[in-house]
């Protein structure tokens, strides 16, 4: 691995702060955050391979709200537990996508066969140490109103074997270097 120094400057935004919420399931927490999500994926959402990501039109609504939304900030069997971990980090999505170019951040593709067929899904995989990482996962979809990539889910890896487990994955020529940005 190359040393960072020798890396152009990578930076994340300013992680949510969550010391001062009651309750992480609180509807008036859940909207501020969700005027995040619009911010960032429907407003102005970011460009991948130069095309905007597209919100799909079909996509399932929970609460007037995308499931895309609800997969970036809760986990669980149904996605219906708000994790700490994916709400404070809710910013950082769409700023690994945007520099989804930069030595620390290294892309793959897997298809995936679920229920609804089988779909081409983009990994983004930013690795701050052997211990932490970050996954923006994008999927490839096209219906009669638009194509591209949609956003699927995003999360925080924090297990050893789950960051060998993407790291493997990784081409070889572009492996990710950790970034330490504690």
């Amino acid at each position: 691995m190359s040393d960072n120094k020798d890396s152009p400057p990578f930076s994340l935004p300013p992680q949510i702060d969550l010391s001062t919420v009651v309750d992480i399931n609180d509807p008036k927490f859940i909207a501020k955050l969700y005027e995040v999500f619009k911010a960032d994926f429907i407003y102005a959402p970011p460009n991948f391979q130069g095309e905007p990501l597209i919100v799909p039109w079909e996509q399932p609504k929970r609460d007037s709200k995308e499931e895309s939304f609800w997969h970036l900030i809760t986990h669980g069997p149904e996605h219906t537990i708000c994790c700490p971990e994916r709400c404070k980090r809710l910013p950082w999505p769409k700023h690994i996508i945007e520099n989804c170019g930069h030595p620390f951040i290294s892309i793959y593709e897997e298809s995936r066969t679920v229920q609804r067929g089988t779909f081409n899904r983009t990994h983004i995989f930013l690795m701050f140490s052997e211990e932490e990482g970050y996954l923006v996962i994008l999927e490839e979809q096209e219906n009669e109103y638009s194509s591209g990539y949609a956003l699927v889910s995003a999360y925080p890896v924090f297990r050893k074997h789950q960051i060998r487990k993407y790291y493997k994955k990784c081409p070889e020529h572009k492996k990710p270097r950790p970034l330490l940005y504690k």
